[in-house]
């Protein structure tokens, strides 16, 4: 509210900037060592240790590689001083939070993970509280809060991490080069997939300004809770998936939760569609209603990816079949193509529309893959 619809697109640009390069610097690693991890807990101080070398190197070479690129071509970068230096910072934190909370994940420690992002999260509540307090709320201000959060987070995940090791955490390139193979399978996916997902927001910058990303990433944070539920079925059933040896009841338990998933989503996505404009009025103010019918648009697509999420984590425990990666491919340039066209026409709910589209798309060629195996 305080930072209005300008403000918040330029925040929701700034997470994104954050958000892609922490995923182009994983590797695709978080779901490599959910998955090995899940079979062999004993892994645990070696893949703790290549998580952390991946983070300083990759993610810290990332980050400076392309603040590199956007001074030397200014007119390519999103953002500009300060608020792009931001930015990039996030990646390096990023990239060894999400390498963590998946060791976490991969031994089974549900309740760590989300006892860490919980306190995460007030962390950064509590720091724009004080900033709302003091009249210093900013864009600027903002993320720097942010950082901070993920810091401490990063300190509390070396504590918690601490009595699950049984020797000294020590890098193995042995290891690291057998969890690659299936690492860029898992990376190019993710990469793909959140490209998908996520340069429609930058589009919607680029071609109808700030005021606009701002009210679709309005609508794209509701979706995001609206998908909370999906999202975290896949991360805890992924790893019970993994370790499971025999494939039968791979697909039994794949096939139950898929369809629990459905039928808890169901509701709550109607749920949040009927409340739509009174909820975004309460939450962000009376400015920000033009989110609503973005909000409407974007639900059915949710709802779908959501439940096709679930049932993907099937075809990631036998192995990730490289044809998921080829989906995102697909998906992506139709995403990128069909924006370019849906929002000079119809402006930003065009967008809304192409990633419910997308979706949908995504649902009907996962479960061809899933009979298909």
């Amino acid at each position: 509210r305080a930072l209005g619809p300008e403000g918040r697109g330029l925040l929701a640009v700034v997470a994104t900037i954050g958000v892609l390069g922490t995923q182009f610097g994983t590797l695709g690693l978080p779901t490599a060592h959910t998955y090995y991890v899940a079979q062999d807990r004993r892994l645990l101080p070696e893949v703790l240790a290549d998580a952390l070398a991946i983070s300083l190197v990759v993610g810290g070479v990332g980050a400076l590689a392309a603040w590199a690129l956007c001074t030397l071509f200014p007119q390519v970068a999103p953002l500009q001083g300060r608020l792009l230096a931001l930015a990039l910072a996030m990646v390096p934190l990023g990239v060894a939070g999400s390498l963590l909370q998946n060791l976490a994940m991969g031994v089974q420690k549900v309740r760590l993970a989300n006892g860490l992002e919980v306190g995460g999260k007030a962390l950064t509540l509590a720091g724009i509280g004080l900033l709302l307090q003091n009249g210093r709320m900013a864009v600027e201000a903002v993320c720097i809060v942010q950082l901070v959060a993920q810091c401490l987070i990063l300190a509390g995940w070396g504590v918690a991490f601490r009595p699950l090791l049984v020797r000294v955490p020590r890098p193995s390139w042995a290891l690291l080069q057998r969890h690659l193979p299936y690492g860029l399978k898992a990376y190019g996916a993710a990469v793909f997939a959140l490209l998908t997902l996520k340069l429609d927001l930058l589009v919607v910058r680029h071609l109808q300004g700030l005021e606009a990303a701002g009210y679709y990433s309005i609508a794209m944070m509701l979706v995001d809770v609206a998908t909370l539920l999906p999202m975290t079925v896949a991360a805890v059933v992924f790893p019970r998936l993994s370790a499971l040896p025999d494939a039968a009841a791979k697909w039994r338990l794949a096939k139950r939760i898929t369809g629990l998933t459905a039928l808890a989503l169901l509701p709550v996505t109607g749920l949040l569609a009927l409340a739509a404009e009174p909820l975004i009025r309460w939450l962000f103010g009376v400015a920000a209603t033009p989110a609503a019918p973005l909000l409407l648009a974007l639900l059915p697509g949710a709802c779908v990816l959501g439940v096709a999420s679930v049932l993907a984590q099937y075809l990631a425990s036998v192995g990730f079949p490289a044809a998921m990666m080829r989906v995102w491919v697909g998906l992506l340039l139709a995403s990128v193509s069909l924006n370019f066209w849906a929002i000079p026409h119809w402006g930003t709910i065009g967008a809304a529309w192409v990633y419910t589209g997308v979706a949908v798309g995504y649902a009907l060629v996962i479960g061809w893959l899933v009979r298909r195996h």
